[in-house]
């Protein structure tokens, strides 16, 4: 008599998580298979998007392991595809998804094999001057793995599926942005199950329970400058919209003052979450502890579809008494104040200070990390960054303290 299926999910609250993702990922051929995610990822972004991983046992031996992405969200309930890789060829599938379904209390589940050759979307564009941006077809999928280990320099291990591009797989988003017929940037991300907290009046106006976020943005560097990344995320805006989707995250380097610039200044976002020390790798542009601010895009809102038209995408802060300003030696007695808007100092040029001072580029992470710890939220008294400003050389995030004008403010519908 065949000994019956174990099918377990794994509980990403458990102080033994990380090691549990590292123990499986080397089971299932980590660090030589490309089909599997990277495990800063799936120890940290994973669980909060609502995903997943799924195992399992036979007689207590593994035989294969899944991982459930969040996939829709209907009116009869949720929708996850399974990601499943199969140690065992006489495993059936189908009876897999139904043992999966029954653990999820009646979600939906959809099998995927990322093993198997998969369908791409048809190349369509969208112009803008000598850029074409569109949809990932097979041959992308392998150009857009190409360039994140040209842009992050990661080891193979660290870099995503080229198959997540695949019309099955259903990513929440993905696009590749071309010059000349050759790959020069790309975005892509995954739909998520609720997200990071928001405000309730918020939540309930863009639907919260279902976003995406937003996990990969990067072009190379000579063609950095172009307005390449603002491009694709509003072309990642207008396909959400048409999803129906309202709220789009993403996580950055809080001391990347480029990205920044972009996230407050042309796309208008918010940021009230912040967490330290969040991925444990290290690359080229990740040398100290690799904390990110979590970045909130209305996408349906007034103030992100009229721009910064009207009002300066970056503040002038010369002669500006009027911010509290937290610049590189802040003082500890400086925690106690809470005025109306501040301007926290950041580094000019982080990438280059991590790899030129690391000691300083460490004290610059210990003390931004404890301010963005103290300061933001989005309760009432806590503060939002809404903006970057400068002072000649200096570079500065904008937080405003948090009323119900504010919110209302940054959430008043277009």
């Amino acid at each position: 008599m065949n000994a019956p299926i174990e099918i377990t999910l794994l509980d990403s609250k458990r102080e033994s998580w990380a090691t549990e993702v590292d123990h499986l990922r080397t089971l299932l051929g980590a660090p030589d298979n490309p089909t599997l995610f990277p495990p800063h990822y799936l120890k940290a972004t994973f669980p909060k998007i609502g995903g997943r991983i799924v195992v399992f046992r036979k007689a207590q031996a593994l035989t294969g392991a899944g991982f459930l992405f969040p996939r829709a969200l209907r009116a009869d309930g949720r929708e996850f595809t399974l990601r499943f890789h199969r140690l065992n060829p006489d495993l059936n599938p189908q009876l897999l998804v139904s043992g999966v379904e029954e653990k999820l209390g009646g979600d939906k589940v959809i099998l995927y094999d990322p093993q198997a050759d998969q369908p791409y979307p048809k190349k369509t564009s969208v112009d803008s001057t000598d850029l074409v941006l569109g949809p990932a077809d097979a041959t992308d999928a392998l150009a857009i793995r190409d360039l994140q280990q040209r842009v992050w320099g990661s080891e193979p291990d660290f870099l995503y599926p080229a198959d997540i591009h695949s019309t099955h797989f259903r990513a929440g988003s993905s696009l590749i942005a071309k010059l000349g017929g050759n790959p020069v940037a790309f975005l892509f991300g995954f739909y998520t199950f609720d997200g990071p907290e928001l405000p309730a009046k918020w939540s309930r106006k863009y639907r919260g329970e279902f976003r995406i976020e937003s996990q990969l943005l990067g072009a190379l560097p000579q063609y950095r400058g172009r307005n390449i990344g603002s491009i694709l995320k509003n072309l990642q805006a207008e396909n959400a919209r048409r999803e129906g989707i309202g709220i789009i995250h993403w996580t950055v380097d809080p001391l990347q003052y480029r990205n920044a610039r972009l996230n407050f200044g042309p796309l208008r976002a918010v940021s009230f979450g912040f967490y330290p020390n969040y991925y444990s790798f290290r690359n080229e542009l990740n040398q100290t502890p690799a904390s990110r601010l979590v970045i909130t895009w209305l996408i349906n809102t007034e103030r992100v579809q009229q721009g910064p038209e009207g009002e300066q995408a970056v503040q002038d802060l010369r002669g500006n008494t009027s911010i509290r300003r937290f610049e590189e030696n802040w003082t500890a007695a400086q925690l106690e104040e809470e005025p109306r808007n501040m301007a926290i100092e950041i580094p000019a040029h982080w990438t280059a200070l991590q790899k030129d001072h690391p000691e300083q580029a460490t004290r610059w992470r210990a003390s931004t990390d404890k301010l963005f710890q103290h300061y933001l939220g989005c309760e009432e008294g806590r503060y939002i960054i809404t903006g970057v400003g400068e002072d000649g050389e200096q570079k500065y995030l904008i937080a405003e303290k948090v009323d119900l004008a504010l919110l209302e403010k940054i959430g008043r519908s277009a």
